[in-house]
């Protein structure tokens, strides 16, 4: 893929997609079959205030964008992508910090593409969270034009 592509890309998870901007994504990094997103912290994203540990769904959701994103970067303008599987293991609390996780395509087929995905938090040691998930790809030059309309 071209670097235009990956710049349009960027803005578009981070600008044109609402939620993405509500949560204060950052696309850090784009290559083939890699992302790199970051979460900056926000207080809204805390789940246990007397802990201050994140909301473990704020997790899941960046685990979600990344393996997606990393999908993205193999596919063509115009194709889709969607979850269909997401598991995520979660390994200790996510403090009042940013979020980063990395992204790599573990599998592109032609309906399922897989993504391996790790969170860290930038200062700490050890992950916060793993995850796994699976998209459905719909490649319009491989499905047809007919497929389009439905």
């Amino acid at each position: 893929m071209s670097e235009d592509y990956y710049r349009e890309l960027k803005s578009f998870f981070e600008e044109q997609v609402r939620f993405n901007r509500l949560l204060g994504l950052v696309v850090e990094e784009l290559a083939p079959g890699l992302a790199r997103l970051r979460f900056p912290f926000q207080e809204a994203f805390m789940g246990d205030p007397l802990r201050r540990a994140l909301h473990g769904g704020v997790v899941a959701t960046l685990i979600d964008l990344a393996g997606g994103m990393a999908v993205f970067t193999r596919l063509t303008p115009g194709d889709a992508c969607s979850t269909i599987d997401l598991r995520v293991d979660y390994y200790q609390p996510a403090q009042s910090l940013d979020l980063v996780a990395e992204a790599r395509l573990a599998r592109l087929g032609n309906r399922v593409a897989v993504s391996n995905i790790e969170v860290l938090q930038p200062g700490r040691s050890g992950l916060v969270a793993e995850g796994r998930g699976a998209y459905a790809v719909k490649n319009r030059v491989l499905q047809g034009a007919d497929d389009e309309a439905k």
